[in-house]
């Protein structure tokens, strides 16, 4: 018997149009879910429990901490979604996008409107899945993970200048 080795096409996974809208979609949902999640658990839950007293400090952190847990919360459906959406690697996606949005909070979302936010973070969103999707779509894993981490270094970069 002869063994026969698995020859690609192409070294890349498939990046159809359905691919492609269900990425937008995830990114779309995703954007929506954790501002909504930040402001949820920012007015029900932390406020109540971290402004009580004088202690301004930790009052101002409640956002931010509110949006961390939201973002993580928003990525476990987005990985979800990736995966019905047939993305490769969606878990290293979801992983990526939230750790390279993980300062627009205090950077940038912290200081506007919420429908402001909402625009933002959705347009963000999108290119933030788009780009990451289409990074992590090599089948070599080595050039994928050092793209992945060298976009996410120079988005957190821009985050916080």
């Amino acid at each position: 018997m002869d063994s026969e080795l698995l020859q690609l096409d192409s070294p890349f996974a498939n990046f159809t149009r359905r691919t492609f809208i269900g990425v937008v979609l995830t990114a779309i949902v995703a954007g929506i879910v954790t501002l909504l999640l930040t402001i949820a658990i920012d007015k029900v839950v932390l406020q109540p429990a971290m402004c009580s007293g004088n202690d301004v400090t930790t009052c101002a952190q409640s956002s931010q901490v509110s949006f961390h847990i939201a973002s993580v919360i928003a990525a476990i459906l987005a990985v979800v979604m990736l995966v019905q959406a047939s993305v490769y690697r969606p878990l290293l996606v979801g992983l990526a996008v939230t750790v390279s949005l993980w300062g627009i909070y205090e950077a940038f979302l912290g200081k506007v409107a919420w429908p402001m936010q909402l625009l933002i973070l959705t347009i963000l969103s999108i290119l933030a899945y788009l780009a990451f999707t289409w990074v992590l779509r090599t089948y070599n894993l080595i050039i994928a993970l050092v793209t992945t981490v060298l976009l996410a270094a120079v988005a957190l970069l821009v985050t916080n200048l």
